[in-house]
């Protein structure tokens, strides 16, 4: 069993490298920019700093600044450049593949395959990631043998599919799909640069390999999404999701944008609608409320599906206020429909059913809900990162006659 999910799983990564992965080379194979963003992890820098600790020139430093900006990987603020969610992301999980430094035992990756490691649920914070001793020293220390595997499609694509154990030297070449000649070359650079080692067994991952190989299962999903999107990063914020739902974001890698435009001013609106007349079960977080979708959601739940939303306390007090008052004082007499109110600060508004996942996010630097885009997926790793996030916030969540109630009690 894990067999096949470690091939579908495989499978997912390389079609992600294929489509990304001219993007992926361009990002990795900079020295500057793997710099900056090591960097600026945890603190913000202006540029005179960054080329004193980087040991580059003020105008290669200023060209990758702009283009870390394109990505929406940093953004600048007075005099200094620092990391946005997305940059910060980004940058811990390439740490460990360029110094000796981890963001600590909790953010260890897992075994391949890659989705059994994501179980990080009581990692709610950001870690502190301590400074580091030399960026440029450490940075050059191991340059060559991360380049050596993301400068080559042919490379990415045999180091990636190596198993924990041995693999046949004709299975992994039919594998990779290139040719014997190709296969030989690139083999032995792996081999040469202490990443891969080969014997009378086969071939397998060396310590060093096993080290690189899982972040790179991860860094390879994270960079596509930021590939896929980045002009939606650009302009959107992160804000508020727990440690563990940003180390796992990669998983949202197979996802869209649906945006109302000039010529369906209702695109976001009418896709949300059908995703909750489809839905077989129905769990929100949200702290908006829109009379259309509340008639649309009870008219699930009379049908039979269940549906829990969990809401902040600033909407569970506007629920109790017409024209919200009478549909909450009906729907909460069924036994699988459930409001729940959180203290903890939310997340992007997110609804996740049994198909969809669909999400609304915070504008840059602005506590506003972007409500013409619709961040949605509906690939499993997708559903369950969002189901994760649920729980997580489910767990601090009171029913919505209580909170109500102790509200009513208080002088």
């Amino acid at each position: 069993m894990l067999f096949y999910v470690h091939q579908r799983y495989l499978m997912s990564v390389f079609s992600l490298y294929d489509q990304y992965g001219s993007g992926i080379r361009d990002l990795f194979s900079s020295a500057v920019s793997i710099k900056i963003l090591l960097l600026l992890l945890g603190t913000g820098r202006s540029i005179p700093e960054i080329c004193a600790k980087s040991g580059h020139v003020h105008g290669a430093v200023l060209a990758k600044l702009r283009r870390l900006e394109e990505y929406g990987l940093i953004t600048r603020e007075s005099e200094d450049y620092a990391l946005t969610t997305m940059g910060t992301v980004l940058a811990a999980k390439i740490l460990p593949l360029y110094t000796d430094t981890d963001p600590g035992p909790e953010d260890k990756p897992g075994t391949t395959p890659p989705p059994a490691a994501h179980t990080g649920e009581d990692v709610c914070h950001q870690p502190a990631f301590p400074p580091l001793p030399s960026v440029k020293d450490e940075y050059e220390r191991r340059m060559k043998e991360i380049n050596l595997v993301f400068r080559s499609g042919i490379r990415t694509r045999m180091f990636l599919a190596l198993p924990d154990g041995t693999m046949d030297r004709d299975v992994l070449r039919d594998g990779t799909g290139c040719g014997a000649s190709q296969f030989r070359t690139n083999l032995k650079k792996l081999i040469e640069a202490g990443l891969v080692r080969e014997d009378m067994n086969g071939i397998s991952l060396t310590p060093r390999g096993r080290e690189v190989a899982p972040r790179i299962h991860e860094i390879i999903p994270l960079t596509a999404l930021l590939l896929r999107h980045r002009e939606f990063w650009r302009g959107h914020d992160l804000r508020n999701l727990p440690w563990f739902a940003l180390d796992a974001i990669g998983d949202l890698a197979e996802s869209e944008i649906i945006h109302d435009d000039g010529k369906d001013f209702f695109a976001t609106y009418d896709h949300y609608m059908g995703i909750i007349a489809s839905a077989r079960h129905i769990h929100g977080i949200t702290g908006m409320a829109n009379p259309g979708i509340a008639d649309a959601i009870t008219l699930r739940v009379m049908e039979g599906f269940p549906a829990e939303i969990i809401v902040t306390p600033e909407l569970a007090r506007h629920l109790y206020t017409e024209p919200y008052r009478e549909k909450v004082r009906c729907i909460s007499t069924v036994s699988h429909f459930g409001f729940l109110v959180t203290e903890l600060p939310i997340p992007p508004c997110m609804t996740v059913t049994d198909t969809y996942l669909s999400m609304k996010m915070y504008l840059r630097g602005s506590h506003t809900y972007d409500f013409m885009n619709g961040f949605v997926s509906t690939a499993p790793e997708a559903l369950a990162w969002a189901e994760r996030i649920y729980e997580y916030y489910r767990k601090s969540a009171v029913p919505i006659e209580e909170y109500i109630g102790r509200c009513n009690d208080e002088p």
